[in-house]
């Protein structure tokens, strides 16, 4: 693994198709979830994720109703950095 810091804190840019955004969330989510996932990486794949929803609304794949709703769900099944007040 690299150790340079300067190298972690780098941007990186990729490129895919809107199903596959979709498909990585989804999946993003069902690992939060696991009751074993609470490590330190947990905050910024919560943040990425949380990234990645907003994303897919503003790109109009799915609505802000839909967001809210999986993330409501998201919380109901443990992962409650994803509740959504009403």
């Amino acid at each position: 693994m690299n150790k340079d810091p300067n190298f972690w804190n780098r941007r990186a840019y990729i490129s895919s198709d809107m199903t596959t955004w979709m498909a990585i969330h989804g999946n993003l989510c069902l690992a939060l979830r696991h009751p074993g996932n609470r490590g330190p990486s947990r905050i910024r794949v919560i943040s990425f994720t949380k990234q990645l929803g907003q994303f897919l609304v503003e790109s109009g794949a799915i609505t802000e109703q839909e967001l809210k709703a999986a993330q409501n769900l998201e919380a109901e099944e443990g992962s409650k950095e994803f509740e959504v007040k009403p």
